[in-house]
């Protein structure tokens, strides 16, 4: 009896490991977001360190686009622009969040980060489309 009673001990002991490796399973992301890329399939081992999943963050989206350096004379973080997404032809409103440290001497452009706010759940990354700067910034 007490032999059997070990062996009981034993199997719950190996479904107690077994749960707690089952734990350490669990991919929890540091911000909510989307999925874009998925970099393992169900069931593969992979290594320490090795990226599993691409994430974006899509609670703060945000825009990169060239423009001609002679705009920075008026061009300034937390300016106002809009831009025209060609893939779902609307407009989303936009602010400048950081100006890039370098101009361009061949194409006299200047790269700026904004970022789009508002309603946004129809982007994805990757998408393109054009900018529009009120008039009085672009004198």
């Amino acid at each position: 009896m007490s032999q059997a009673k070990a062996e009981v001990e034993k199997f719950k002991a190996q479904i107690q490991l077994y749960q707690a490796q089952l734990r350490l399973c669990n991919i929890n992301a540091p911000f909510s977001g989307r999925v874009t890329k998925l970099r393992s399939k169900p069931f593969e081992s992979v290594a320490v360190g090795q990226p599993l999943v691409e994430v974006v963050n899509d609670d703060r989206l945000k825009v990169q686009l060239n423009i001609p350096s002679v705009w920075l004379a008026h061009v300034k973080v937390n300016n106002p622009f809009s831009v025209r997404i060609d893939e779902t032809g609307k407009t989303y409103e936009a602010r400048v969040r950081r100006i890039n440290g370098k101009v361009d001497a061949v194409s006299q452009s200047i790269e700026i980060e904004g970022e789009i706010y508002g309603r946004t759940s129809d982007l994805l990354p990757g998408m393109s489309g054009t900018a529009e700067f009120a008039e009085k910034v672009k004198k």
